[in-house]
């Protein structure tokens, strides 16, 4: 291993390598950048991000970071990633305990070291986008509003049944204190749910994939979540209300064309 690590939070690794994993391509090649996560380091902060281009997943967390001088960024592959999830779950540490995890890079090849185990893989090569522009703008969102992570998934799950497997479109209708989900299709007929919001706007919907907003329920870690959107063209945004200072969760998905 490099002589020059940098020692990277265990807690943010194993928290963003989960959080960030599913957004990642399972079927793009190795030369993709959609078949990795961002790994972006500051002196400051730590981030990991990933997209496949339908959705995009992002951590980060406001962290000292020894011996990193300048902004750094490197795109660690999928398998790796989930080796390295294996590695950090394993790692033996008492709840409560924090930990350090060693990171370096050559050239070529990324390494993590978490006590007595030495994770090594080879540098993509691919250039990850600009993901800051993805980012819905504050200033533009129209609709804001929390709702009950376990309420939603459990919502969705039962309507996704319905949905079409080719994208698995599920209907989101926001109209006076209710969110409304709904699926159909030719053979296997149609499903409705709803469960109650705070919203007295206007009538408001759109189509987003069911399998993918549950993927992001599922590594939330949240009681509540926030969704957030400009309109019924635009992406919208998921995030975790109420983390600590410094502590991002955000995921924008892409609606259906239906």
């Amino acid at each position: 291993m490099p002589p020059d690590a940098t020692g990277l939070p265990l807690g943010f690794l194993a928290k963003s390598v989960r959080k960030t994993l599913v957004s990642v391509a399972s079927d793009a090649s190795s030369y993709s950048y959609q078949a990795g996560c961002l790994l972006v380091l500051n002196a400051d902060s730590a981030t990991m991000v990933s997209t496949d281009t339908q959705r995009l997943s992002l951590y980060t967390e406001r962290a000292s970071l020894e011996g990193v001088a300048e902004e750094s960024r490197c795109l660690i592959p999928r398998k790796p990633l989930v080796n390295l999830g294996k590695v950090l779950g394993a790692s033996g540490l008492a709840e409560g305990e924090e930990g350090v995890v060693d990171f370096a890079q050559d050239e070529n090849h990324l390494f993590f070291r978490a006590g007595h185990r030495l994770l090594a893989c080879q540098k993509m090569t691919a250039t990850f986008p600009d993901y800051g522009p993805v980012l819905p703008d504050a200033a533009e969102i129209a609709i804001s509003l929390d709702v009950a992570t376990e309420e939603l998934a459990g919502k969705l799950r039962l309507v996704d049944q319905f949905s079409p497997q080719e994208n698995h479109a599920v209907r989101f209708t926001l109209d006076d204190g209710e969110l409304q989900l709904a699926a159909k299709t030719a053979l296997s007929g149609e499903s409705q749910a709803s469960l109650p919001v705070e919203y007295s706007g206007e009538r408001f919907d759109c189509d987003f994939n069911a399998r993918s907003i549950l993927d992001f329920l599922g590594v939330c870690d949240s009681e509540s979540v926030s969704f957030s959107i400009k309109d019924a063209r635009s992406a919208a945004e998921l995030s975790v209300p109420g983390l600590a200072a410094g502590q991002q969760h955000r995921y924008v998905i892409m609606p259906v064309r239906v």
